[in-house]
């Protein structure tokens, strides 16, 4: 029965993926946002096998890929510019730092759940 709940891991196995996860998630948030993109690819592909671990990357994930597509909106608007585009682009940061906040809050949860944060 534990087996099926843990995944038959140890707990040094969980940590180490609650960490990696968390890691990828902290490179994410402090790169340039030109460099947003790439490590956003990183993030998305990283395996993980805990429920927790798993929901908390797909999280960060889409709070991120918003963020990197209203980047690259600006980006294109500064060659055509569109107020349209821009109440877009608007909605779409906004979203996108509520979600960032939300996977922040998530990731302090899962951290002191496996034991990687205090």
């Amino acid at each position: 029965m534990v087996c099926s709940v843990l995944g038959c891991q140890s707990g040094s196995e969980r940590r180490a993926e609650v960490q990696s996860v968390s890691a990828a998630i902290d490179r994410l948030r402090q790169v340039p946002n030109a460099e947003k993109a790439t490590m956003l690819e990183l993030l998305s592909r990283l395996p993980c096998s805990l429920t927790d671990v798993c929901e908390l990357r797909d999280r960060c994930v889409r709070a991120y890929r918003l963020q990197v597509e209203a980047l690259d909106e600006i980006a294109a608007l500064k060659q055509a510019p569109n107020n349209a585009r821009v109440a877009g682009i608007d909605a779409k940061l906004e979203a996108a730092r509520k979600l960032a906040h939300e996977c922040l809050e998530n990731e302090l949860v899962v951290g002191r759940r496996h034991g990687t944060q205090k």
